[in-house]
């Protein structure tokens, strides 16, 4: 089984994935992962070539999830969901290899005001971001918000405990 932890940078994922893992023995796996190819994602996602960093991002989740145990838990911090999200297209897409993966698992997107992400990153890296990290902030939120409610995911009313903004959740092919 599956939890994937979804959203814009400085949510909360890592945090909750951690959680999640300690409450339920899960093993979590982030993506882009050390494996030879998630490095090179990794690589050309800082060198700008957005389409090959994409492209590599696909081949080094299908490789992890194939070897992966089916009976076990496996948290996913990010996945094939912020693969579609933040291909520069218009419209967000989930190829059809992976509903099958989303249906028999729990998908919960974090989101936040883009203000209180910038407050969030400003703590980490010691800095604010620039009015072009902000419009791409703002972008991949919007698009986490889009996808929330193209899957039909739900909203759960706030948790404080974590100080994220908002939570939708989608269980097993339902809300």
């Amino acid at each position: 089984m599956f939890i994937i932890i979804e959203g814009p940078k400085c949510c909360g994922k890592t945090t909750l994935c951690n959680r999640l893992a300690k409450e339920y023995g899960g093993e979590i796996i982030h993506f882009p992962t050390n494996s030879p190819t998630g490095k090179l994602a990794f690589e050309m996602l800082a060198s700008g070539d957005y389409n090959t960093c994409q492209e590599l991002m696909e081949k080094d989740i299908d490789e992890t999830l194939s070897g992966l145990d089916p009976n076990k838990l496996w948290i996913l911090d990010r996945s094939f969901i912020s693969n579609a999200v933040y291909r520069n297209t218009e419209h967000l897409i989930i190829k059809d290899k992976y509903i099958d993966i989303l249906d028999q698992s729990m998908l919960v997107i974090l989101l936040a005001s883009t203000s209180n992400l910038n407050e969030w990153i400003k703590l980490r890296v010691e800095k604010p971001l620039n009015s072009t990290e902000l419009n791409k902030l703002n972008w991949s939120n919007d698009r986490f918000h889009k996808i929330s409610e193209m899957l039909g995911c739900v909203e759960l009313p706030r948790v404080e405990e974590i100080k994220i903004g908002k939570w939708f959740v989608r269980r097993n092919g339902k809300v």
